[in-house]
């Protein structure tokens, strides 16, 4: 197994031997499956659909572009550079290691990253581990395989046990507040319809009736008691604090402790400048000492079409800049707005450079009630307030935000950004370039199937209306944004069928089948992105914008 080491950190996976290993072995269940299938049913087995791994070697053997942002690799390779945006998706967010190990494995790495909630937390890793032109799913499928290593049960860390047990047993099938809500209503009704009338026919209907009664009495008294709890815990019913831990202990382990130290990763402004060897190199590989490793610091950037001045036939000045960067969205519900992180942490932080990331990743992911919200620029407990934000970080709030100084609280309240957008691929929309350098690659994860137009003609449900009018306000932005902006549905956007699955997105409970089929589900969607498509028309197609 390959191992990369870099100062400060742990040797980390750069091998994609075990990921490949398990694809076939995955392969060869689901194979056996469809076999057992057909015979129970006595029906002949058709050839299905090439296997994913034929289709990854033969993406592999093609050796297309997907852009022109190029560097090569010790052993005669080249990489190719894209910005990734990642939908959130709760516990569904393993699909997104699928994903990206495609991407990895046929030489794609990413400059800007961007994600809210589970996107965030792989957006995190992919910006932290090892190298920025090292593979990162071999470390992240070790760690998602690894159960002491991610223990995701450990991540419902409600004092009560109780709650602990309901949250498991009920955050299957329809998930936890569906399953809550049909075990209460059912109780309900067989207090007050039959059990009633079989009460009246005799000794074992009214012992029947009264062990009914009980048991909804009791779960009434345990729900109140539940919800009357809540605001002692800030709306939140698991505190977040071995998610937390988790995600400083593996960030430390990549020798990430602090922002400072994501930024010297995976933010800045590089400016491009011809080599007359080595073409052009950006300034984010590029240190003091120039020449320590020159086969990772060098650039090679082909002009791209309406980049030459016609009058010089030079490249233009703005086209030496490129951006990469790493955003983390979340809701700040005290102040009313989405906030980008880190981006936006100098408005809560009066350094921000010391803050540990793994409060970012916290915040974008903390889904309403299930945790709690994180507060900037720390936690209040009881009587005291903790720090507030600043008078001087409040005066910086208008010209970010909109938001006089006067009306910024005192401290922020974040929520999973995925309440305002869950899908930020607005954020990596340039509308001043003539011909993009480099391609924006979106995934989604789908968590339900998409459903038939809705028969005008038919008269709507309640769960319909209401559902509806939830699912619009909630995605918006990103919504408003495609549909003015659809050239990013047809080339830059992949979707994950999770809903494929069965795996409710709050399941925190995995099967190692099930987190196999959401990997398996993140592959296909790769290569089925991939597949299709062709970088030529991508930059035809986005300079018409």
């Amino acid at each position: 197994m390959d191992k990369n080491n870099v100062k400060g950190s742990k040797p980390v996976n750069v091998a994609f031997d075990k990921i490949l290993a398990d694809l076939g072995r995955i392969e060869a269940q689901q194979q056996k499956q469809r076999e057992q299938i057909a015979a129970q049913k006595k029906l002949t087995l058709q050839d299905g659909p090439p296997k994913a791994t034929e289709r990854l070697k033969k993406l592999k053997n093609q050796k297309k572009q997907y852009s022109d942002v190029i560097t090569p690799t010790v052993d005669g390779d080249e990489l190719q550079w894209v910005h990734l945006v990642q939908e959130g998706g709760g516990t569904l967010g393993i699909s997104l290691v699928g994903f990206v190990f495609v991407l990895e494995y046929l030489g794609i790495r990413f400059l800007r990253l961007a994600g809210t909630s589970a996107g965030a937390i792989n957006t995190m890793f992919l910006a932290a581990i090892g190298k920025k032109d090292d593979p990162k799913t071999p470390e992240l499928y070790d760690m998602m395989t690894d159960d002491k290593r991610f223990n995701m049960k450990s991540f419902v860390d409600a004092k009560k046990k109780v709650v602990r047990w309901l949250i498991f047993s009920l955050g299957k099938g329809m998930g936890l507040l569906s399953n809550l809500a049909v075990s209460f209503i059912a109780l309900l009704v067989m207090v007050l319809l039959p059990l009633p009338l079989i009460s009246i026919l005799g000794k074992e209907g009214l012992v029947m009736y009264l062990l009914v009664l009980c048991l909804f009495i009791v779960s009434t008294v345990v729900l109140v008691s539940l919800l009357a709890r809540l605001s002692r815990y800030n709306f939140g019913i698991n505190p977040g604090r071995k998610f937390t831990e988790f995600v400083e202990e593996e960030l430390a382990g990549f020798g990430v402790t602090a922002t400072k130290e994501l930024y010297g990763k995976a933010k800045g402004s590089g400016t491009f400048k011809l080599d007359p060897v080595s073409g052009l190199y950006s300034a984010w590989l590029y240190s003091d000492d120039p020449l320590p490793n020159p086969d990772k610091i060098f650039l090679s950037l082909r002009p791209g079409a309406g980049q030459t001045n016609p009058v010089t036939n030079t490249l233009n000045a703005n086209y030496y800049k490129i951006r990469y960067d790493i955003s983390l969205v979340a809701t700040d519900i005290a102040n009313k707005c989405k906030v980008i992180l880190p981006k936006d942490a100098y408005l809560y932080f009066q350094e921000v450079r010391p803050v540990n990331p793994a409060a970012f990743v916290r915040a974008s992911m903390a889904i309403p009630l299930f945790f709690e919200p994180q507060f900037f620029p720390d936690k209040p407990e009881k009587d005291k307030p903790g720090t507030l934000i600043s008078k001087v970080l409040k005066k910086k709030w208008w010209r970010v935000k909109g938001i006089g100084a006067n009306e910024v609280e005192d401290k922020g309240i974040l929520i999973d950004g995925g309440s305002l957008s869950n899908f930020p691929i607005n954020l990596f929309h340039e509308a001043k370039i003539q011909s993009p350098r480099l391609p924006v690659m979106g995934v989604r994860i789908m968590d339900e199937k998409p459903t038939s137009a809705y028969k005008v003609t038919q008269r709507m449900s309640l769960g319909y209306f209401v559902g509806s009018i939830i699912n619009t306000l909630r995605g918006n932005e990103d919504s408003s944004f495609i549909a003015a902006n659809p050239f990013y549905k047809r080339f830059c956007i992949a979707e994950i069928k999770a809903y494929q699955t069965k795996v409710n997105w709050l399941n925190f409970d995995l099967t190692t089948e099930q987190k196999d089929a959401l990997f398996m589900k993140g592959v296909e969607a790769a290569l089925q992105y991939l597949e299709r498509f062709d970088w030529n028309t991508y930059k035809t197609e986005r300079a018409k914008l």
